[in-house]
């Protein structure tokens, strides 16, 4: 393997100096991360490095990890970009950020228009969704549960009785029902041809903020295999709401080994407390947050960031965040300076 033999300088192993300077010198941003030096030295021992990284060590390290954040193929995630969550039953504009979605149609069209692969997610819900606060005494709550569903409001949680257990849901004006003209796209948002379509909260008794999974991660959609189909290995995700589908997409998609990033710029909110609540937990998830700008220079290819590759290193359990938690200089926000 060429890589091998260059990085190993000939020689039969690879040293740690040897991989910390590969890492250094292919992935962009390296010395921005405080623990890259820990952090590398933790990828060489669990891929079999004491003293020495073995050829063998090296192509599996080579295979599960580096190769995809060298050569990556990339595709737009846009997340719910309906109706209803625009100027519908469930508006971000009437929410307490205020956010307006369609300030973010000019360059969300832009980055569509240059991507090659894009994804496109829908809330599809059925009449009677668990979610609905007008279908709430519908269903028999469970005996943990402590607002009368008479009485519960918009984004407060009932606790059900699903198949004898609590469930817990946050409760939302009736949305996104299939078929109807809050669940469409919006009309000026372009279409990708060829694109990949997504349905997500479609079982009536129970939610699905992910685009790859329900609530209860009890059933999946079909976006992961649609994405291998295709060779993607990188997802840009964009859409609605930043503190929620985005979210939730986002974090799958890690765990489910596809690179990942949000393009915060092109999402719109619900509340300064849920973002706080977002960023965190994308933070832990080593999930940056970066410009337009920075993802857009991303759809030419080239190696990425080397957060993605730690970013990778976690989700494969090859690396325990707590030997070397995250550290804030290397998980910022990538501007559009990078």
């Amino acid at each position: 393997m060429e890589t091998f033999e260059r990085t190993s300088e000939g020689n039969d192993t690879v040293s740690l100096h040897q991989l910390t300077e590969f890492l250094r010198n292919t992935y962009p941003r390296c010395d921005d991360d405080e623990k890259f030096g820990a952090r590398a030295h933790h990828i060489f021992k669990k891929y079999g490095g004491t003293d020495a990284l073995s050829r063998d060590g090296f192509l599996c390290l080579w295979n599960t990890l580096l190769e995809k954040c060298i050569k990556p193929k990339s595709a737009l995630v846009v997340v719910d970009y309906q109706n209803d969550f625009i100027d519908g039953s469930l508006s971000l504009k009437k929410c307490p950020l205020g956010d307006d979605p369609e300030l973010l149609l000019p360059r969300l069209n832009e980055f569509i228009v240059k991507s090659d692969e894009v994804v496109y997610s829908l809330d599809w819900h059925p009449e009677d969704h668990i979610s609905f606060i007008e279908c709430r005494n519908r269903r028999k709550t469970h005996e943990s549960n402590r607002i009368d569903p008479g009485a519960v409001k918009v984004a407060e949680e009932l606790f059900f009785e699903i198949q004898g257990r609590p469930y817990i849901q946050k409760m939302w004006p009736r949305h996104c029902v299939q078929h109807s003209e809050g669940a469409r796209l919006h009309k000026d948002l372009v279409v990708k041809e060829g694109a990949i379509f997504v349905y997500k909260g479609t079982d009536p008794e129970v939610d699905s903020y992910s685009a790859f999974w329900d609530n209860r991660r009890s059933s999946k959609t079909n976006l992961k295999e649609s994405l291998l189909e295709r060779g993607i290995t990188n997802l840009i995700v964009v859409g609605l709401a930043f503190d929620a589908c985005v979210l939730f997409t986002a974090l799958d998609a890690i765990r489910e080994g596809f690179t990942t990033c949000v393009v915060r710029e092109l999402t719109s909110a619900i509340s300064e407390a849920t973002i706080e609540e977002a960023v965190q937990k994308l933070t832990d998830a080593h999930c940056p947050r970066i410009s337009f700008d920075a993802a857009y220079r991303m759809l030419s290819g080239g190696p990425l960031p080397w957060i993605f590759v730690w970013q990778q290193a976690c989700q494969v359990s090859l690396v325990r965040d707590t030997c070397c938690p995250s550290s804030p200089a290397s998980d910022r926000e990538i501007d559009e300076s990078d």
